[in-house]
């Protein structure tokens, strides 16, 4: 975890060269760089031991429920389900001073519907999205759109992300009619195939990637050991972050977890530092 850089230092003490400068090595301890994603299948966390050990936290505030036997009027009560550990899991990172990101599990579908009422199931599950992540003042860095389900299904390829983009625009007019802020930072966690599948290799969809999503989150978890797998698993498509096991192991959470690395190269060259603030 250190890397070798250069300072330049006066020297104390005695000697020839006491009170001189002079051009030392030293060990910079990295930042840590990791994020761990949880919801409530991770149990009871002590953020106490976790603190030290993540550098940002994203965690699941809002499911579509995958019960319904349709999976569609996503509008109805019992389809919009906050996390149960959300209000929870929040509180111990603001207690700990961990930045953390709020994300949506989401399901689009039009199986037993028109587009046009699937799209406006869409602005519903933005405002329930919304209203999970920010509940009781929690104020998360950004809204993440979880997108990975193979229960969504649409009149064309380009469904999914029509009713993504719908769900993002009402998720930010929600947060400026808050006054919260003009807008909150966004990301897309999807695989490389569901991005061509669900139509975000499309012209449309690109342009929408381009100017609505900050920072695009890909799992490839080549042989899923918990460590960094090598150069030849990482995502196949540009990505900025890039969820590389589901079976890490962090001090203070019980399960094994989701750890993620940053691309500081990637398409919009973040680095650690940007997903720690709005």
């Amino acid at each position: 975890n250190a890397d070798i850089g250069t300072a330049t230092v006066t020297v104390k003490g005695r000697g020839w060269f006491a009170g001189n400068t002079t051009t030392r090595l030293f060990s910079i301890k990295k930042p840590n760089a990791k994020i761990v994603d949880v919801s409530y299948w991770d149990g009871d966390i002590d953020w106490d031991k976790v603190a030290p050990k993540v550098s940002t936290v994203f965690m699941r505030a809002f499911r579509t429920s995958l019960s319904h036997k349709h999976y569609t009027d996503c509008n109805e009560p019992e389809m919009m389900i906050q996390d149960v550990k959300y209000d929870e899991y929040a509180t111990g990172c603001e207690k700990h001073n961990i930045p953390y990101s709020a994300y949506g599990f989401m399901v689009y579908t039009n199986a037993h519907d028109t587009d046009t009422a699937a799209l406006a199931d869409a602005v519903v599950q933005g405002d329930r999205l919304f209203e999970a992540a920010f509940s009781n003042g929690h104020r998360p860095v950004s809204i993440i759109l979880d997108i990975e389900s193979s229960k969504m299904t649409g009149s064309n390829s380009a469904f999914v992300m029509d009713c993504a983009k719908a769900t993002i625009a009402r998720v930010q007019k929600r947060v400026r009619d808050a006054g919260l802020a003009q807008r909150v930072k966004t990301g897309l966690y999807i695989g490389s195939r569901g991005y061509a599948t669900f139509g975000f290799a499309t012209e449309a969809g690109e342009a929408f990637v381009a100017s609505e999503i900050d920072f695009v989150w890909i799992p490839r978890w080549g042989k899923n050991t918990g460590g960094v797998p090598a150069a030849k698993y990482r995502p196949t498509r540009a990505y900025d972050v890039w969820q590389y096991t589901s079976v890490g192991k962090v001090a203070g959470i019980p399960s094994k977890v989701d750890v993620s690395l940053v691309n500081a190269s990637g398409p919009n060259a973040h680095t650690i530092d940007w997903y720690l603030k709005p």
